[in-house]
């Protein structure tokens, strides 16, 4: 299945996404923060299902972790962390737990987008992309998965790098074109071109 997690409004301390399945809308993400920090508290329904995160304190190693709940029950987390790969050396990738089952999202920047290459274990079951061009300071981020629930792993990865990453408290909308290039190839080994092409799937 491809959706599309697309931004639709950004207040000062506020943030708004839609998800959507052949332009049918299946759920919203609501971001709320506040003054002095850039962390937020989401709060948002997919599937008719609640779901929440909000941000928690752990070990060291784990990077801005966001704990994930559904129906008010935790079932997980989602968190930046890294590998070493020698003395002063690392690569950063991201890391999201759900009842137990662990994923792990690679980037890889070129100059047109970034991609994402989400992985259970050696095998990749998912993959989203955002354009390099940002129109208006709002988001979009394409999604390649096979079932719901791979699409919804691939939306708290997503929302979470979006957070970490985009997310400014105090920042309204302002209308502009941004340029946003990342040219990482750390993981360039976990990215297959033609995945999308093997689940059946059109770009």
């Amino acid at each position: 299945m491809k959706c599309l997690l697309k931004q639709v409004s950004k207040e000062l301390y506020s943030a708004k996404f839609e998800i959507l399945n052949n332009n049918s809308l299946i759920g919203e993400l609501n971001l709320k923060g506040h003054l002095g920090t850039n962390e937020v508290k989401l709060i948002g329904k997919i599937f008719d299902k609640e779901f929440s995160m909000k941000r928690q304190h752990g070990e060291k190693e784990k990077f801005r972790p966001y704990s994930i709940m559904e129906e008010k029950k935790t079932i997980g987390e989602v968190y930046q962390t890294e590998i070493k790969t020698g003395f002063f050396k690392s690569k950063v990738y991201k890391k999201c737990i759900i009842n137990n089952e662990e994923y792990n999202s690679y980037g890889i920047g070129f100059d047109d987008k970034g991609i994402n290459c989400i992985y259970d274990n050696t095998k990749q079951i998912a993959q989203y992309e955002n354009s390099s061009m940002i129109y208006n300071d709002l988001y979009c981020f394409d999604i390649y998965c096979k079932n719901e629930k791979e699409l919804l792993i691939t939306i708290f990865f997503a929302i979470h790098g979006y957070i970490i990453a985009f997310y400014e408290a105090g920042e309204k909308v302002t209308k502009s074109v941004k340029t946003f290039k990342s040219n990482s190839k750390e993981w360039i080994e976990k990215y297959d071109p033609e995945w999308i092409n093997k689940i059946g799937m059109e770009v």
